[in-house]
C-alpha cells in the first residue's frame, strides 16, 4: 500500500470560527476597528481539512448542531475534499463555536469556545464509526472530545496510531491518563507541563520530560515551544528545530497545520527530524494567511517554504 491508499482519519473539534482582527493597538474595554471573518473551525476539522489540501485521503469523525451554521460547515467541509460520512447534524444542540481576537500583530489576544455539539459524541456515536477507524492508517485525536469518548477511542482500536492534539491546560488533563496508549503527543509547554506533572523551566528539562513520555509508551513527542521552534524525541532521534523568521499574519490554525504536517510525513515514512521540518513549514504557509486553514496549502507550497527556511 502505497501512502497515497492510506487513509486518515480525524476525530474532534468542528466549530464555527468567529475571528477579529484589530487594525491597531487593541484597547481594552473599547470598541476597536478591525475586520471580521467567520469560517468552519475546530481542532480536528482544521487538521482534517489541511490534510485533504495535501492530497491525503481524509475522513473526519465530529458534529454539528442541526442550524444553519452546521449546514454550511459540513459543505465547507465536503468542498475541501474531506470524507464527511460520518460527520453528523445533531437535533437539540448548537453548532458549537469559537470566537477569537487577534492584535494587530495577527496574534490570538484572547479566545472563547463553545463545544456543545462535540461533547455531545460519546461511545455509542463512535461505535457506528468503528470500521472507519479500524481502517485507518493513523487517527488524530483531540482533547475537545469528553474524556469518556476518548478513553473508549483509545482502549478499543488496538494496533491504531493514535496522534493527539492536547489543545488546551484545561483539556490536556482528559489525555493524561491515557498516554500509554498514544503514538505521538503534540503540546506545548503548558500542556506538556501538565502531562508530565513537572515543569519546563529550562533547555534541559525538554529531554527529561520526552523521556517520561517515552517511559509511558509515548512512541514520539513533539514539543511545541511557540516562537522557540519544536522539540521532537523518540528512539532515534531528538533534537530542537528553532523556528525561523515568518510573516504572521494569523497565528490561529498554525498548530493544525503543524499536526497536518506530521500526519503527512507519518504516512510518507519520513523520521522524526525530516517530519518535523516539514510540519513547521506547513505551519509558516498557515502563518502567512489570513484564514484559519490557508486554501493555497499544498506539499508543493511547504517544500517550498522549507528551501526558503534553509538558505
Amino acid at each position: 500500500m502505497t501512502a497515497s491508499d492510506k487513509t486518515a482519519v480525524v476525530i474532534g473539534g468542528a466549530t464555527i470560527d468567529i475571528c477579529g482582527y484589530a487594525k491597531n493597538d487593541l484597547i481594552r474595554l473599547n470598541s476597536n476597528p478591525g475586520k471580521i471573518n467567520v469560517t468552519a473551525g475546530g481542532v480536528g476539522r482544521n487538521v482534517a481539512e489541511n490534510l485533504a489540501r495535501l492530497g491525503v485521503q481524509t475522513k473526519l469523525i465530529t458534529a454539528f448542531g442541526r442550524d444553519e451554521f452546521g449546514k454550511q460547515a459540513r459543505a465547507e467541509c465536503e468542498q475541501a475534499g474531506i470524507d464527511v460520512e460520518h460527520v453528523k447534524l445533531l437535533d437539540g444542540f448548537a453548532s458549537s463555536m469559537y470566537v477569537a481576537l487577534h492584535d494587530n500583530r495577527g496574534q490570538m489576544a484572547l479566545a472563547i469556545s463553545h463545544m456543545e455539539a462535540v461533547e455531545a459524541i460519546d461511545a455509542a456515536f463512535i461505535k457506528e464509526c468503528a470500521p472507519a477507524i479500524e481502517n485507518a492508517a493513523v487517527v488524530v485525536l483531540d482533547t475537545n472530545l469528553r474524556q469518556e469518548t476518548l478513553e473508549y477511542i483509545l482502549t478499543h482500536f488496538e494496533n491504531t496510531d493514535f496522534f493527539v492534539d492536547p489543545v488546551s491546560v484545561s483539556k490536556a488533563e482528559r489525555i493524561k491518563p491515557y498516554l500509554s496508549y498514544c503514538y505521538a503527543i503534540k503540546p506545548n509547554k503548558l500542556e506538556t507541563e501538565v502531562l508530565a506533572g513537572q515543569k519546563v523551566s529550562a533547555a534541559s528539562d525538554l529531554g527529561k520530560v520526552a523521556e517520561y513520555f517515552m517511559r509511558l509508551g509515548v512512541r514520539k513527542t513533539y514539543l511545541s515551544l511557540g516562537s522557540e521552534g519544536v522539540f521532537y524525541h523518540d528512539e532515534n532521534a531528538s533534537g530542537h528545530l528553532p523556528a525561523r523568521e515568518t510573516t504572521i499574519i494569523s497565528d490561529t490554525g498554525a498548530g493544525d497545520a503543524f499536526m497536518a504536517g506530521l500526519i503527512y510525513s507519518h504516512l510518507n515514512g519520513y523520521n522524526i527530524s525530516e517530519s518535523s521540518k516539514f510540519a513547521t513549514a506547513a505551519a509558516c504557509v498557515t502563518l502567512n494567511c489570513e484564514q484559519t486553514v490557508n486554501p493555497n496549502i499544498s506539499v508543493e507550497k511547504i517544500k517550498e517554504k522549507m528551501q526558503e527556511v534553509s538558505e
